[in-house]
């Protein structure tokens, strides 16, 4: 039955070198460069020419820029760009099957790994030769390398380069997983493809947790438990993005579907292969197509449906036969030996048997020709293996005589710059004395001064404790002038009227109580205890909300009050805070102008904040008033212009608010340029 469960390999590109280029406009510009730099500068093009090439799964022009960076490199001995050439050439052989040159490739890469003594350069080519030797069948060298990898990413400490590391580590131990997977030791291959999973997600990687997830899948299908498989195939395809990965999006719908074949659930496999097969053709995989369309096909002749199946199988072989897969092209012609037997033709079941036998018969003796002809290679990278090891050892050798000589460098310099150190220390005893009685002068006289600010701080707390009832006053006039109405003249006004002056006295007690929360809320803030809310807020509303308590101020002196603000204007703030702070300087407005006087408000963009200003036509400020504003150990006695009293209270309530919503405040007054009254400007984040 071909239930071709895919599993996801992690290669060195998908860990390493991720290319987000538009492959196209970069081979172009890069083909540009090649005739504006210097020789020696040529290497790093190619080799990226043949890192697009390899990512695009254009192979032999990968392999083909490879060779001409090498010849560059070798000639200016460039051995980084020595090092990528070998990469890209080995990566591309791999791919295209030359395993064993993609191991001779690797190998020459590792010697220049190893001269360089650079870890992350050894890494890279121990992951890949894992890979290679995967390929092989030649799980115990694929494992050996793969854990010389895993090594020296563990080595590696914390730092800038950690998370990456960590990335590359779960690719490696899926790697690893999958090697002891094809051994068939499925608690192993469990083991590592857990431990990658876990990595992955510390890092959020959905597309590695769903690769993951698939791979474990696969092990619990090969052991016989396809209900796990199932749970974790949806798992997987759930956090997968298509958009990003819609081969593997494909392959778990082709791999679910195969289980619930497995399960007898023909119609949902039906329903799921369809479905593969479809992206497969969007994507342009004809691999992974043609193993679809055999899984469907052989659905079909299962349920009896030959004629259904026929189709399938036939556009199965002729995509086998154009691309030359060859596994798929038997497997279609075992399949058209079924078809032909199910419907009593047994001339046309014997003919396709016999080729399926022939094409199996073929791919067997090649294979083993191929295996007698690669012996010599495998002898040849054996040696050279050995040499690297040498080499390895020599390094080693000569690292150890380096650091003996260096220890006795060190010891020769350390007894020398002991003696000076001795030398130093008793001039540095003399002169720490000194310095310790300047520092002791110095902390007695901070202690000194942080007293005095401690009594200060205390002399302002109980000020401001003294007068926090300042801003109580406003709603309570509101109260009490709708309250007196009620009381002189209840029944001259009419029930609605009354309502509304009930309505009133209602929002203002109402407002007062927030205004109480909202003061003790500027008391904790003292403390550090108060919880700062910003918010997304329309400020026109917010102005509202705060004019229809000073409604009774403004009627009383028969003060116009004008917005030119945008009812679109949204701020970031506390609300709050910004109650307060309008609330606040809109009563001072209205305090300090005449009668039938205006007060406006107005509000501008500038840069990421919104500038307010509140407008009055007033008695304005004197400039020396101005710098004692908004201190609370400073109290300026200045009556409104209907001997309204105050603290100054509020105007520190201002400042403090405006601060905690990271905005500035600030007043012109006559002496700063306005004609009369005063300007109080202050910011809020804007919400663009």
């Amino acid at each position: 039955m071909p239930n071709s469960l895919i599993v996801l390999l992690a290669f060195l590109g998908t860990g390493f070198l991720n290319f987000l280029w538009t492959q196209e406009y970069k081979i172009d510009s890069l083909i540009e460069q090649l005739e504006k730099v210097t020789e020696n500068d040529k290497a790093k093009i190619y080799n990226d020419l043949s890192l697009i090439y390899k990512n695009n799964d254009e192979y032999q022009k990968c392999i083909d820029n490879g060779m001409e960076a090498l010849r560059i490199a070798e000639k200016y001995d460039d051995s980084y760009q020595k090092y990528l050439s070998f990469l890209n050439i080995a990566s591309a052989n791999s791919k295209i099957g030359n395993t064993e040159q993609a191991i001779s490739y690797n190998l020459q890469a590792l010697e220049i790994a190893l001269e360089l003594d650079n870890i992350n350069y050894k890494a890279r080519v121990y992951n890949q030769l894992g890979i290679d030797y995967m390929k092989l069948g030649d799980f115990e060298k694929s494992v050996k390398y793969y854990f010389l990898s895993l090594s020296i990413i563990e080595d590696t400490l914390p730092g800038e380069t950690f998370e990456k590391n960590q990335k590359y580590k779960a690719l490696v131990l899926n790697n690893i997983g999958t090697v002891y997977s094809k051994m068939e030791n499925s608690t192993k291959a469990l083991g590592y493809y857990e431990k990658a999973l876990q990595i992955r997600k510390l890092q959020n990687d959905t597309d590695g947790i769903a690769s993951c997830l698939q791979n474990i899948g696969v092990v619990y299908s090969n052991t016989g438990k396809p209900e796990k498989a199932l749970e974790l195939y949806n798992e997987a395809l759930n956090i997968l993005r298509p958009e990003n990965n819609k081969r593997s999006n494909a392959q778990l719908i082709l791999n679910i579907g195969i289980i619930y074949n497995d399960l007898k659930k023909q119609d949902k496999a039906l329903k799921m292969i369809f479905e593969a097969v479809n992206k497969f053709e969007e994507i342009g995989d004809m691999t992974s197509l043609a193993v679809a369309l055999t899984n469907l096909a052989n659905i079909y002749l299962e349920m009896d449906k030959p004629n259904i199946a026929l189709p399938f199988i036939n556009k199965s072989l002729k995509i086998s036969k154009d691309i030359k897969l060859k596994n798929s092209e038997i497997e279609s012609y075992k399949l058209l030996s079924k078809f032909y037997v199910s419907i009593g033709d047994y001339k046309n079941g014997w003919i396709n048997q016999s080729k399926y036998i022939e094409l199996k018969d073929s791919i067997n003796i090649t294979d083993i020709n191929k295996k007698i002809a690669d012996t010599e290679s495998i002898r040849e990278i054996e040696k050279k293996e050995q040499e690297i090891e040498i080499q390895k050892i020599e390094l080693q050798r000569k690292d150890a005589v380096l650091k003996q000589k260096t220890y006795q460098r060190n010891a020769v310099v350390t007894g020398f710059i002991m003696a000076v150190i001795l030398i130093i220390f008793i001039f540095l005893a003399y002169r720490q004395k000194i310095i310790s009685n300047i520092k002791l002068r110095k902390q007695q006289k901070e202690i000194e001064d942080q007293n005095t600010k401690l009594t200060e701080l205390d002399a302002t707390k109980n000020k401001f404790f003294s007068i926090i009832a300042h801003d109580i006053k406003s709603p309570f006039n509101s109260i009490l002038g709708f309250s007196n109405l009620l009381f002189d003249d209840f029944d001259n006004y009419s029930e609605e009227e009354k309502k509304g002056f009930v309505k009133n006295i209602r929002n203002s007690s109402e407002e007062t109580f927030k205004l109480l929360e909202n003061l003790l809320d500027w008391s904790r803030s003292q403390s550090k205890s108060i919880e700062f809310k910003p918010e997304k807020l329309f400020l026109q509303k917010i102005i509202n909300e705060t004019i229809h308590l000073l409604q009774g101020q403004l009627e009383n002196k028969k003060i116009n009050f004008r917005s030119e603000i945008s009812e679109t204007l949204e701020v970031f703030a506390d609300k709050n805070m910004l109650k307060t702070i309008l609330r606040n300087l809109l009563s001072n407005a209205i305090k300090y102008s005449f009668s039938e006087g205006e007060v406006s408000l107005h509000a501008i963009i500038k840069d990421d904040f919104v500038e307010i200003k509140i407008l009055d036509t007033g008695v304005g400020l004197r400039k020396v008033d101005i710098n004692k504003l908004f201190r609370i150990d400073e109290k300026i006695k200045t009556k409104g212009t209907a001997n309204e009293t105050g603290t100054g209270l509020g105007l520190i309530l201002c400042k403090e608010f405006v601060e905690k919503n990271n905005g500035t405040i600030w007043v012109k007054s006559p002496d700063d340029g306005n004609e009369k009254g005063s300007s109080f400007y202050f910011t809020m984040p804007v919400i663009r």
